[in-house]
């Protein structure tokens, strides 16, 4: 009988979602919601003005997220984008 031997490693392409978010110098917070549900995705603080969310590969193909950009202080008013569709990207290759 022949020896079968399985080997695992890293697989060499990892594809998932991103969603990049262009922030207002004011803006805090940052949440990606997905619209038919209202349901937080990914959620984060601002520390630019640019910030990326890495997400899974199911919104790479359809419209249904939502972003938002909020403060604590109410010095800048929220702002809201829906029907975002992220990007598809290896993830092996993109730093986030």
């Amino acid at each position: 009988m022949p020896n079968i031997e399985f080997v695992s490693g890293k697989p060499q392409y990892d594809f998932q979602g991103c969603v990049t978010v262009d922030c207002d110098v004011l803006a805090e917070r940052c949440v990606v919601f997905n619209h038919k549900t209202m349901t937080p995705i990914r959620s984060k603080a601002i520390n630019g003005t640019v910030i990326r969310f890495r997400l899974p590969l199911k919104y790479t193909t359809r419209f249904d997220l939502c972003v938002i950009i909020v403060d604590a202080n109410t010095e800048y008013n929220a702002a809201i984008l829906d029907g975002v569709q992220a990007e598809i990207i290896d993830a092996n290759l993109v730093k986030i």
